[in-house]
């Protein structure tokens, strides 16, 4: 559902048959005519079909899709298609989306999930409709950014915020701070490296394989190495831990056992004694 609002008018909605229906349904009162006491919302709903919908002279073209056993729509507009939230494209709809530049596709995961494509079916997409750019959305936290840009074709990229999430979520103030001096030097043609190393934050083993993939145009390949390296240094860390908390809970649990069979025995050593 896409809307557009006009001072002082009401807010205009282009939607789906099937989504206005479940509106209907579920804000009956939205649409009752009846006066009301209370404040209630006023929407001018235009009802799609496979007609192109026209916003401040942009022609949008509803583009049926999958959603597990639903339906949602994708739009194509000139030479670009957005096409997210869906699991698979029907064949009518991939006529459809013939000849495109750029095209943005749903690609949650490699697993399989009963409403969204995966990466696998989404590069089959791409394959069957040739756009010369093509951006995987709607991606989950089980594909890691550099690891799976590294397998995936050359015009086919994980779509990305500009490290916005990635600065939001790293929980540290001068980590976000450091990220967030990175995007600007990007923004403004200069390199990733060096915001990162003036923070004082990284360590220099990463700031010099990341100026080195910069330099030599294979910052996917050292990003990639850098992820490698880092997991097999958490898998050691969690191992030696493993292997030192194996004798202390074995001290531990013979200290417990042992109180209890000091415990046990006390009572009788004193009745002993008392009869002595």
């Amino acid at each position: 559902m896409h809307s557009t609002a006009t001072p002082n008018l009401c807010p205009q909605f282009a939607t789906s048959p099937e989504t206005i229906d479940n509106i209907r349904h579920c804000f009956r009162y939205i649409f009752d005519s009846r006066f009301s006491e209370s404040s209630v919302p006023r929407l001018v709903t235009n009802v799609f079909d496979s007609a192109p919908i026209d916003f401040f002279g942009l022609e949008f073209r509803p583009i049926r899709l999958w959603h597990g056993k639903g339906t949602v729509y994708g739009f194509r507009f000139g030479s670009a298609a957005y096409l997210t939230d869906h699991s698979d494209i029907p064949d009518e709809s991939m006529e459809l989306l013939r000849g495109l530049e750029v095209l943005f596709l749903d690609a949650l995961r490699h697993r399989p999930h009963p409403t969204h494509s995966t990466v696998e079916r989404s590069l089959q997409s791409v394959e069957k409709l040739a756009p010369r750019r093509a951006f995987f959305t709607h991606i989950c936290h089980d594909l890691p950014h550099a690891r799976t840009e590294a397998d995936l074709p050359p015009h086919v990229r994980l779509a990305y915020d500009g490290l916005e999430i990635t600065a939001r979520t790293a929980g540290n103030q001068v980590i976000h701070n450091a990220v967030m001096a990175s995007r600007a030097s990007i923004a403004g043609g200069e390199t990733i490296a060096a915001p990162l190393q003036k923070s004082k934050v990284f360590p220099p083993m990463v700031i010099s394989m990341i100026a080195v993939g910069e330099q030599t145009g294979g910052l996917d390949e050292m990003l990639t190495k850098i992820a490698d390296f880092y997991d097999d240094e958490v898998d050691a860390a969690v191992s030696a831990l493993l292997s030192l908390l194996e004798p202390i809970m074995i001290v531990v649990l013979g200290v417990i056992v042992g109180g209890m069979v000091v415990a046990m025995y006390l009572p009788i050593f004193d009745m002993v004694n008392a009869v002595q």
